[in-house]
Formats: C-alpha cells, sequence, structure tokens
C-alpha cells in the first residue's frame, strides 16, 4: 500500500481514481483511534492527514481509511466492502514507483 504524507500525492491519485472511493492502506484494528500505514506500521502523520470533518468516528465497526472520490478526503470505513460496491485501492511497487489500481 501507498502511504501518503503530503498534499500533492493526495491530489494526484484523486484526480485518477475520479469519484471511486479508494482503500488508502491504514488501519486502526490494533489500537482505536490510531491509524497506522500496514505497509511499515508507522502512524498517519499528524503534519498531514485530509479526514472529513469529524471523522474518523467509526469505532471498531469501521477500521479502514478510504479516500473519498474527487474531494480527496479521507473516511473510516468498514474493512469488508459490500460484494456490490468493490473497492479500489492504491499500492506501491516493490521499486518504489508508484501504482494505482483497482
Amino acid at each position: 500500500m501507498r502511504q501518503l504524507s503530503r498534499a500533492p500525492p493526495s491530489a494526484i491519485y484523486a484526480e485518477r481514481i475520479g469519484n471511486q472511493t479508494t482503500y488508502l492502506g491504514a488501519t486502526d484494528a490494533d489500537e482505536e483511534g490510531v491509524f497506522r500505514w500496514v505497509e511499515d506500521n508507522s502512524v498517519v502523520s499528524d503534519s498531514y492527514t485530509n479526514w472529513v470533518p469529524e471523522k474518523p468516528d467509526g469505532g471498531e465497526a469501521e477500521n479502514c481509511m478510504v479516500m473519498l472520490g474527487d474531494a480527496a478526503t479521507w473516511e473510516d470505513v468498514s474493512c469488508v466492502p459490500e460484494a456490490e460496491t468493490p473497492m479500489n485501492f492504491v499500492c506501491s511497487k516493490p521499486n518504489g514507483t508508484n501504482c494505482l489500481m483497482s
């Protein structure tokens, strides 16, 4: 998964994913309210976040962080998407170059 640590990458990803909800590779499943990147277990930075106002708020039922389409804002959601609504995701290639997959 690709970590988003500053505004320009978020804007670039939002432009490419359009209005699709996209999993960003962070979860608070291990410690409620503390989102960590699954790539290296580091805490999602306080220096750059882009949460929807009053989010995250899902408690133990919503442990995955997603980007909401064109707005490039983040929200906490269930980690189990509905069958009718597959979830896109952002990743990074092993050589360090970015990739966008769905």
